[in-house]
Order: structure tokens, then sequence, then C-alpha cells
């Protein structure tokens, strides 16, 4: 496929979508055969991607710029596209309110995206967390989560735009996970991985997980709860799971 960076998955065609820079495209696979069925070329490197189920459109961000692409699977074409306040990061769809929520690290605020007008309708700041990568969003409790560079998490209102609260954890995270049913949220830095309970709406730490330098990628089993990474020594790959903290 070239370089993939990350995958949506659609649950209704069965789908997955993959944002590729090498060359610059999303590739369209079939879920059962994992053959490459569809490319649609993009007018600069992908990073980000995220699938919208009601009105089945895939949105992925243009790594190191300033817009979000929008792409009809239909007709496996770039249909919109949207301008955003910096340089993206990682976005999560909030289904009851119809609204994506989009970390700018340039900028230290989330960027929220309406989908039916694919505009910015807002923008919340997530200081203290600076520099926001990491992204994850607790639908019953209407908040998101965004990691920071700095070594900081912030908790932010989805009703208000506004944060409630914030945590350390360890610096230069990359991707968050959270597991909604032990309302417990993953943080993975290099090295080590923060692990932070979030019920009764407060953010407390639990400690940190020992992983790998590369290991800054994250993912929860709805299942088993069990969390994986992935990781390389440089010449090899790996995937490493745990069962959650009781």
């Amino acid at each position: 496929m070239g370089g993939p960076v990350d995958t949506a998955v659609d649950g209704d065609s069965k789908f997955y979508y993959v944002s590729v820079q090498e060359p610059e495209r999303v590739a369209v696979l079939d879920a059962e055969t994992l053959k490459e069925v569809k490319s649609i070329k993009t007018a600069g490197p992908t990073d980000a991607i995220l699938y919208e189920p009601k009105n089945h459109m895939v949105y992925v961000t243009h790594d190191g710029g300033g817009d979000v692409w929008v792409i009809d699977p239909a007709s496996a074409k770039v249909a919109a596209t949207i301008t955003i306040p910096g340089v993206p990061e990682f976005m999560v769809y909030d289904e009851k309110a119809d609204r994506i929520y989009l970390n700018i690290k340039s900028k230290d605020v989330v960027a929220v995206i309406d989908p039916a007008s694919n505009q910015v309708t807002a923008q919340w700041p997530t200081a203290p967390a600076l520099q926001p990568h990491g992204l994850a969003f607790d639908a019953a409790n209407h908040r998101i989560f965004a990691a920071g560079g700095n070594g900081k998490l912030v908790v932010i209102d989805t009703k208000t735009g506004s944060a409630t609260g914030s945590i350390d954890i360890v610096p230069k995270v990359d991707q968050i996970a959270f597991d909604a049913t032990g309302e417990l949220l993953y943080c993975a830095g290099a090295d080590k991985m923060s692990v932070v309970r979030t019920s009764g709406g407060k953010v407390v730490a639990l400690g940190d997980l020992p992983t790998a330098a590369t290991a800054k990628n994250v993912a929860v089993d709805p299942q088993t709860h069990a969390i994986w990474t992935t990781y390389t020594d440089g010449k090899n790959s790996f995937a490493k799971s745990w069962m959650p903290p009781q």
C-alpha cells in the first residue's frame, strides 16, 4: 500500500479506509478480502482519518497542512475541503451532536467541525495541555480528553467547550484510547503509557506501564478490554497487550 498511517471503518458497507502518505491518497480496502478496491488521490500527505456514518463521508487530515479533505466513497473523489485554524492531529466523531472534534497542535485548540456545512464552528482551548495530539471521546458524559505533548491531559465539556480538569501524564503522548466500560484512559508516549481513571467526573492517575520507545499508539479491545500497542526495534515489529487494572 505504500506508507499507511491511520484507518477508519465503515461498518455498514464493510470497507476500511486507510490514509497513505506514499503515494498521497486514501486507499479503500474490502474488509473481508483485505484487497484494495479503490484509490483516492489527495492534494498532499494524509494523516488522521475518520468515517462519519450519518452522511457516509470520510474525513482525512492534511498532514502538516491546514486542511481536512472530505471524501465521498461512492464517487471516490474529494467532495469538499475544510480550512482549519492550524496543523491538525487526531479527530473523533460525536454521533449525538453530529460534530467532529479535531486537535490543532499548532494553536492549542480543539476545532469543532459541523459535517452538515463542512465548516469549523468553534475553537476550544486545550490549555494546560499544549501541542495536543491524542484525543478521546466519552460519549456518556459528553466530554473529550486531549493529551498535550507537554505531559498534560485536559478534560473538556462538549456542551460548553470549557476545560473542567487536567492531570499530569507522560510527555510526548501521541495516541490515547478510552475504555468506556472500565472508565479508563490510556495515554501512549515513548517508553511509558499513563493509565487514568475517569469515573465520578474526575480524572485520577493510576500509574504508568513500561512499553517501548516507539510504542506511541494504543487501542482497546471492546470485548476483552485488553490494551494493545505496536512497536519496532528497528528490525522487527511487535504487538503487545495488557489487561486493565482492577
